[in-house]
C-alpha cells in the first residue's frame, strides 16, 4: 500500500467509493477522481499464530483479582492441603518412638526427607479415608487460583499452598 497524490495539485488521495459502488480515489482539495488504481488494498491486517506456551508465574496465588476455587485438589500428592504435612510429622513421632530423636533425625534425612520415597510411597499406601483424616487434621481447604491463558478457554491452575502449577 502506498501514498498517492493528485496529478493536479499534488495533494494526497484518499480512497472512496461512486455511488455504483466502484473504488476510486479522490483528492479532498480540487476533487479529482482517480479511477485507474493499481493497488487496491485498503488494509491488510496479518494474524500471527500464537502457541500459548506460557510459563506460570506461582506468585499468581498472590493475585487477588483471580478467582480461586476449593472444589479441585493439587497435583502434588505432597501438598500440606491433603494433610501431608501432618502425615510426615506422624511418620517423624513414630520414628522417634521406636529409635530416639537424634536417631530418627539421621534416619529420615538419609532415606530422603519430606520428598523422600519412603514417605510418598506410604502416602501412596494409604486409603482415602485414611488421607481424608489427615487432610482434616490439617485444617487446610483447597485453594487453587485459575485462569484462562488462550482463546480455546484451556484453563492453568496453581496451588496456593506448594505453588505446584499445571494446565488442562
Amino acid at each position: 500500500m502506498s501514498l498517492n497524490f493528485c496529478p493536479s495539485c499534488s495533494n494526497l488521495l484518499t480512497y472512496t467509493h461512486t455511488p455504483d459502488r466502484q473504488l476510486i480515489m479522490k483528492c479532498h482539495s480540487c476533487n479529482h477522481p482517480v479511477t485507474d488504481i493499481s493497488d487496491v488494498c485498503v488494509y491488510y491486517n496479518k494474524f500471527v499464530q500464537n502457541s500459548y506456551d506460557i510459563k506460570i508465574d506461582p506468585d499468581q496465588c498472590y493475585d487477588n483479582t483471580l478467582p480461586y476455587t476449593d472444589e479441585i485438589d493439587c497435583l502434588n500428592p505432597a501438598c500440606p492441603s491433603h494433610g501431608y504435612d501432618i502425615f510426615v510429622k506422624s511418620k517423624i513421632v513414630s520414628l522417634a518412638d521406636e529409635m530416639g530423636e537424634e536417631e530418627a533425625k539421621k534416619e529420615f534425612t538419609k532415606r530422603g526427607g519430606i520428598h523422600g520415597d519412603w514417605l510418598l510411597g506410604a502416602w501412596g499406601a494409604l486409603s482415602n479415608e485414611e488421607k481424608a483424616k489427615y487432610k482434616e487434621a490439617a485444617d487446610l481447604r483447597n485453594k487453587v487460583k485459575y485462569f484462562h491463558y488462550n482463546k480455546d478457554m484451556k484453563l492453568a491452575y496453581v496451588c496456593c499452598y506448594c505453588k505446584t502449577s499445571w494446565k488442562n
